[in-house]
């Protein structure tokens, strides 16, 4: 008990000037593809990405490419999925595909950590170790949803209500206006849709408890108990799929795993292991281990993008304050609401 508090003491004294209670004006844009807010809503952390990061030296290699442009065939096929899947009483939608949108409406900062609290296999480790995980898996994710957030309000792109009520200024003959289409998830989330926060933290959490346990094959039960909905999943990886399919809410656009490669990231779990391996290296990192190959350095190539070459040589951004070495990332990763204020033990106690 002395040892949690004291390192949630030096955890808030480090976070004091963090800028998570500051604030930022909002400048909402208009017109095709701008954001609009639900009615009679204020923005969400219009300055959440200016926070300090908890491990990353510079958020500046971390860059999303942005939406698809709104003439291509990429977003009409996104659009027209959403639409015809995602309405409120869409036929097309499944018993199982309406549940599975409602499982993942909470924060995944909430029912992640409300998960792994749960976890049977976790309360068989020591104490210290279930502190770090949680140390890990909130750090890593604070910083994901940091770079997230500041690209959400550096894109300002708007949520598929918006879109389809006025697809008639989109400029893209493939996409028909629905001025009364509703989403089943409404009213959606007050902050703007690109990139996707939820996909982001799950990213991590997929990472971060893969190399905790040693293996992806654990259960693992989510719950959404206001809309008293349950699911087992039998691996991390299986969590991260059912993310994916949740999209069909009618609050974000479908988000496919396969795109991210054409802007040079493997997927969102190249985001999401440079910012774990960051976090491992602040908590604990032994001297003279051999770091496993998702704490090495990515190489960037030429054109941006990421090679799966593991070279010392490489330069790579620094953890902050201190010199060890974290993963790059490029490219698109998509995911929760609301970054975690975590606190993680100090490396000395550890």
């Amino acid at each position: 008990m002395a040892l949690g508090k004291a390192a949630a003491e030096h955890m808030l004294t480090l976070r004091r000037h963090d800028k998570m209670r500051e604030q930022a004006s909002y400048v909402p844009k208009h017109g095709p593809g701008a954001f609009q807010l639900p009615a009679n809503a204020t923005p969400l952390g219009p300055h959440w990405g200016a926070v300090t990061p908890f491990t990353l030296e510079s958020l500046q290699d971390f860059r999303f490419p942005g939406p698809p442009a709104l003439t291509s065939a990429r977003y009409a096929q996104d659009f027209n999925e959403v639409k015809a899947v995602g309405a409120k009483h869409s036929t097309l939608r499944t018993v199982e595909q309406t549940a599975i949108a409602m499982l993942w409406e909470p924060p995944g900062t909430l029912s992640y950590n409300a998960a792994l609290r749960a976890m049977p296999d976790l309360t068989q480790k020591r104490m210290v170790e279930q502190a770090r995980v949680f140390a890990l898996l909130n750090m890593a994710g604070s910083d994901a949803l940091i770079v997230g957030w500041r690209d959400k309000y550096l894109h300002l792109f708007w949520r598929p209500e918006t879109a389809i009520r006025n697809a008639d200024s989109d400029g893209n003959e493939a996409t028909a206006p629905d001025p009364a289409w509703e989403g089943l998830r409404s009213p959606f989330p007050a902050h703007p849709e690109y990139p996707s926060g939820h996909a982001l933290f799950t990213g991590v959490v997929e990472t971060v408890l893969r190399d905790f346990f040693g293996t992806d094959r654990m259960t693992m039960t989510v719950t959404n108990p206001e809309a008293q909905i349950t699911r087992s999943f039998a691996s991390f990886s299986e969590i991260a799929q059912s993310v994916e399919d949740a999209r069909v809410g009618g609050d974000s656009f479908p988000q496919r795993r396969h795109r991210w490669h054409r802007h040079g990231a493997a997927d969102r779990g190249i985001c999401a292991e440079a910012l774990h391996a960051a976090a491992r290296a602040v908590t604990r990192r032994e001297p003279g281990r051999r770091r496993p190959i998702h704490e090495r350095p990515w190489c960037r190539q030429a054109d941006g993008g990421l090679q799966g070459r593991h070279d010392r040589s490489e330069p790579a951004c620094h953890v902050r304050d201190r010199g060890y070495q974290a993963l790059r990332i490029a490219g698109h990763a998509h995911v929760s609401e609301v970054p975690v204020r975590a606190y993680a033990i100090k490396a000395s106690n550890v």
